[in-house]
């Protein structure tokens, strides 16, 4: 895959459905985050209804919150556990503001930096959103 033009979006993803394969077929919208000017949340529904919403490293943002409102799962970063030393990553406290506006049904966080070891994040966020948070790791399969 070639170098995008300016204001051209390419993405690549591996989805693996077991069911109907005309769900397949997706509403695909994104979202500009506060990160870099080609930092992006991407919202994928399908023709049942089902959403994923997924965000590349972002700042705290209402408008995020917004756009992904009430998906099934919401991917997330949450580069930091606290004291955050950049406003355009988040910690904990930001991830788990953003899930209560965003209310998903399913919240994972990944692009967890390494203060995180050892830390119980699962429990961590629970403190701070009764919803589901599901903490990332390398070859997590997840059924939507």
């Amino acid at each position: 895959m070639g170098a995008a033009n300016p204001g051209e979006v390419r993405a690549a993803a591996d989805f693996r459905l077991s069911g109907n394969r005309e769900s397949l077929e997706s509403d695909r919208r994104i979202e500009p985050t506060p990160h870099t000017l080609e930092s992006l949340a991407i919202r994928l529904t399908d023709n049942n209804g089902t959403s994923v919403v997924y965000t590349s490293d972002t700042g705290f943002s209402e408008e995020l919150a917004t756009f992904a409102r009430g998906a099934d799962v919401l991917i997330m970063e949450c580069s930091f556990w606290r004291q955050k030393p950049t406003p355009k990553h988040l910690e904990l406290d930001d991830a788990m503001r953003l899930a209560q506006l965003a209310e998903p049904r399913r919240l994972i966080l990944t692009h967890l930096y390494p203060e995180w070891d050892g830390v119980d994040l699962e429990s961590k966020a629970k403190e701070l959103w009764a919803g589901k948070t599901i903490a990332a790791y390398d070859g997590l399969r997840v059924q939507i």
